[in-house]
């Protein structure tokens, strides 16, 4: 009778070692395939959103930045004048386009801030950190091209 527990006792605890192998295995692969679905900041999207960013405000500011301004200036009111009426409904396709441009280069602008912040944090460069924190387009643009992939040695 003792043979017949000790043997139910020994199958039970390699019973309850397989299921942890098998639990560990099951763990081990999930890990993995979330490891593999985790997205990656690459230093080329970094730069190629950063000059984006520049070049759509710069041709926002610099090629419609006059009617928008002028669009804007007439929707001014005055302390003793009568208040402007309807200037904002009547906008040219300037005005539209360079609107448009201005929030494409900041909505790219901001998506490489944060990436370029996510990665400098990531591999642990303060100093890069820092200068993609204070300097967000131009410092996100040179961590772009010239930032470190590694983290660095002690």
């Amino acid at each position: 009778m003792e043979r017949l527990a000790d043997r139910i006792s020994l199958r039970a605890a390699m019973s309850a070692v397989r299921r942890s192998a098998y639990a560990e295995e099951r763990l081990r692969r999930e890990r993995l395939r979330r490891k593999k679905r985790r997205a990656t900041v690459n230093k080329g999207a970094i730069s190629i959103l950063s000059l984006a960013a520049i070049l759509l405000n710069v041709i926002a500011f610099v090629g419609f930045g006059p009617a928008v301004a002028t669009q804007l200036f007439g929707c001014r009111t005055s302390l003793y004048g009568p208040p402007a009426t309807g200037c904002a409904a009547y906008s040219s396709s300037d005005v539209t386009v360079g609107i448009a441009l201005y929030l494409g280069g900041v909505l790219a602008a901001l998506a490489a801030w944060i990436m370029g912040l996510a990665k400098t944090a990531q591999i642990r460069r303060w100093g890069w950190f820092a200068a993609v924190l204070l300097i967000p387009p131009l410092g996100s643009l040179l961590y772009g091209l010239a930032g470190p992939t590694t983290k660095s040695t002690p």
